[in-house]
């Protein structure tokens, strides 16, 4: 049994924390206008558990009332959670080819780049989209992924985003998302008969007024160009945004977009050494062509971000972007973005940062 200053004390912190998650949920809504409240609404999953272990300390205590209205206010937080956690079910038509896509962080202090090369090799994926990867490092590690024959990494600069793929890149470039920020990675890739369209990102870090407003501009240009699209797309990267802010949700109003994690959980990618307060800000999303089959996080491979792993299937095609036509063996064109072009330089890189 509790004495009566110990009881006062629980009593204390369950009604202050309950007060004080609540008053940060209603601040969060306000992020559109304020960045700072923008900074709240990435914590809503442990908002929602603090209230809940709240609500269940008040009750604990006999303060029914009161543990009431927190789990109430828990209730109202968990709402937007459930999407995420609840399955789909829909079944996978054995006959469709699945597309594997990864996307991670790799962290520009990684410092064991040959665990990210085995972790790769072994992921069996389809494509790979890394972050924080220089031109001459992604070199480097294309020397030693033998199963990704197609890159683009000469946009690195522009984007700090390169391309593996298994399958022939038609066409690739670097498209500008707004005055005074980063810009994305588009790559056309020949995958089973269709043209697919490959983006990958990284965006501005929100913390101050300048830059978490270039990182909104950012998620403006990528809707406008999402919605010009008009065959499948697969948009994946940091996005340095977690799905309870306004801006993501805006973004995914606007854009059409359907974020891959709907419906496979919600484990966090970032930071990777603190998982229990860590928070999800690299995704993936995918045009309406797609389903999503699975999505979610790989081990920590060096990087301070965990990657993100997706099977999508194709629900239907898209003839206004037209097929790769007849492709018979996927053989790559004369504007197909190829290894061999970089093996001389890739051999000189990968002695000097995989040593």
């Amino acid at each position: 049994m509790l004495n009566t200053a110990s009881r006062r004390v629980l009593l204390r912190l369950a009604l202050v924390g309950a007060l004080a998650t609540v008053t940060a949920l209603l601040l969060g809504s306000l992020g559109r206008w304020f960045w700072p409240f923008d900074l709240l609404t990435h914590f809503h999953v442990h908002w929602a558990a603090i209230l809940l272990l709240c609500a269940v300390l008040l009750f604990a205590l006999r303060e029914r009332r009161s543990g009431a209205i927190a789990t109430v206010a828990a209730g109202l937080a968990a709402i937007p959670i459930v999407g995420y956690l609840v399955p789909e079910g829909a079944s996978h038509p054995q006959e469709a080819p699945v597309l594997r896509a990864l996307s991670l962080n790799a962290w520009f202090r990684n410092s064991d780049p040959l665990r990210l090369v085995d972790y790769i090799e072994t992921s069996a994926a389809d494509v790979v989209v890394l972050q924080e990867v220089s031109e001459s490092k992604a070199r480097a590690l294309s020397a030693r992924l033998e199963s990704y024959p197609h890159v683009y990494v000469e946009g690195a600069g522009e984007t700090d985003v390169v391309l593996f793929s298994r399958w022939p890149i038609t066409q690739a470039q670097v498209v500008q998302l707004a005055e005074g920020g980063v810009a994305a990675l588009r790559a056309d890739i020949a995958w089973h008969g269709e043209t697919i369209v490959i983006v990958g990102v990284h965006l501005h870090w929100p913390i101050g007024s300048r830059s978490s407003a270039r990182r909104n501009a950012e998620l403006n240009g990528l809707a406008v160009f999402a919605q010009a699209q008009t065959g499948p797309v697969v948009l994946l990267g940091d996005f340095n945004v977690t799905p309870w802010s306004p801006h993501f949700k805006a973004f995914v109003q606007a854009s059409r977009l359907r974020d891959c994690a709907l419906g496979h959980g919600l484990d966090p990618t970032w930071p990777s050494q603190l998982l229990l307060l860590g928070i999800r800000i690299d995704h993936c999303f995918m045009s309406p062509h797609w389903r999503a089959l699975d999505a979610h996080v790989g081990p920590r491979v060096g990087s301070d971000h965990r990657p993100i792993i997706v099977d999508l299937i194709l629900t239907h095609a898209s003839n206004q972007h037209g097929r790769a036509e007849d492709n018979k063996e996927e053989k790559p064109t004369s504007t197909t973005y190829r290894s061999a072009a970089l093996d001389a330089v890739r051999q000189r890189d990968s002695r000097r940062w995989l040593a």
